[in-house]
């Protein structure tokens, strides 16, 4: 099975989705109008605005797909190379597998009709879409009314999961400070600063330490608020590395925070659960596929004193601590072990290959 994979070739999901489909022994192609290691085909970007330019890749895909021996073209984000596939008509001659990665769906519609049009048709166009949870498909279909979606999560590496028996031959111990995870890189949208104003007490009075990403479109504004707050020597940022090197750097944490104001199935979740950490988690839809408030904390993410409050009862540390941990890592292990999930997706393109060839 030859795959011609359209996505950001800058992000970590495309990369090691590659790689998973490579090592499963799948020809794959990364043809992209971002730059990156991973990318195959890089496409032109004349003029530097995204619309313009996926609109513009539109003929070369078309192109690469009339030469190319693919079997399946699969485009990830919808409004962007979901939009680029459906404009080719490469739809016509191969099989697409559309992927929803969250925020495609759940806020790129409300930026304008433009971004809503660009949805729709690439929902339209695929042969199938996938998305990573019910509450996903269930808003993708209020932009184009399909209902047949498959749900399947990104999902932990195994490194995560291995990372797993080393907190429980510790006995799941936690030491002072506390130290919590928030692995959301510094965009609006993950409301970092939230996290500042509701726990800078906690902080200061070192009962907790809290670590960020070092990179993000608001981490000049993020670092002045600690400043501001006099919380400097309680955070501590980390660069970006490779996922090898994540995921024994996440192991080391006892508790994952994330106040994201939108999220579908958040991987960063999954491996929080995967390696043993304590789930913090903003009370949103897509999140609540996996926290049900036995098993990790949901605060109100309009409320900083949810959130204090939540750390109050967690500084006292939670009853039958083990047992949740456990639980949830049980959990990731079911639903959310990406190697596996991949798996699925590859099954999934080969009955889509199938279906095609019967239908010529």
């Amino acid at each position: 099975m030859r795959v011609l994979l359209l996505a950001d070739g800058s992000s970590v999901h495309a990369a090691r989705y590659k790689t998973e489909l490579k090592r499963l022994g799948i020809e794959v192609d990364l043809a992209s109008l971002e730059a990156g290691e991973c990318v195959d085909i890089k496409l032109n970007r004349p003029t530097g605005i995204n619309a313009v330019d996926y609109a513009l890749s539109a003929g070369t895909i078309k192109n690469i797909v009339k030469k190319g021996s693919y079997d399946i073209v699969n485009p990830h984000f919808a409004c962007g190379y979901g939009f680029v596939a459906a404009l080719s008509g490469v739809w016509k001659k191969k099989p697409v597998l559309l992927h929803c990665l969250g925020s495609d769906i759940l806020i790129s519609p409300r930026k304008s009709r433009l971004h809503k049009w660009r949805v729709a048709s690439a929902l339209q166009k695929a042969d199938q879409v996938l998305v990573d949870s019910q509450y996903l498909g269930l808003e993708a279909g209020k932009i184009y009314g399909r209902t047949n979606f498959e749900i399947i999560a990104w999902g932990a590496d195994k490194e995560a999961f291995d990372s797993f028996d080393k907190k429980k031959q510790g006995g799941f111990a936690w030491n002072k400070p506390i130290k919590v995870i928030v692995p959301r890189v510094h965009y609006r949208v993950y409301n970092n600063r939230f996290v500042i104003y509701a726990l800078k007490d906690y902080i200061r009075n070192r009962y907790i330490t809290a670590t960020f990403p070092g990179w993000g479109d608001d981490i000049k504004l993020f670092k002045e608020l600690v400043r501001s707050e006099q919380v400097n020597s309680g955070v501590e940022y980390y660069d970006f590395m490779s996922r090898e090197r994540f995921n024994e750097f996440i192991s080391g944490y006892d508790i994952y925070l994330s106040a994201s104001l939108s999220d579908s199935s958040p991987a960063s979740l999954i491996e929080a659960m995967a390696a043993g950490l304590y789930p913090v988690v903003g009370d949103i839809p897509g999140v609540r596929e996996w926290m049900d408030g036995d098993n990790g904390v949901l605060f109100n993410l309009r409320d900083p004193d949810s959130l204090r409050a939540a750390f109050e009862n967690i500084l006292k540390r939670p009853p039958g601590l083990p047992e949740i941990l456990k639980r949830n890592f049980v959990r990731a292990r079911e639903y959310g072990m990406f190697s596996k999930n991949v798996e699925e997706t590859v099954i999934l393109m080969q009955e889509m290959i199938k279906d095609a060839g019967r239908k010529e």
